[in-house]
């Protein structure tokens, strides 16, 4: 099993997290939707590096 590298994006306004979120899903990223269940004001989002798919 591989471990996917993850970052918590921790921002001071919702205007400036989807800013970041949108930063890191370009660069190939999703959201942990487990990060979000009981979220409050605050608290960090997590990021996930997607698996990436080397096709030949």
């Amino acid at each position: 099993m591989t471990y996917a590298y993850t970052a918590t994006l921790f921002c001071e306004s919702e205007k400036s997290e989807k800013a970041m979120i949108k930063q890191y899903e370009e660069k190939g990223y999703v959201v942990d939707e487990s990060s979000l269940i009981n979220r409050k004001s605050g608290d960090g989002v997590v990021m996930i590096l997607k698996e990436q798919t080397h096709d030949s």
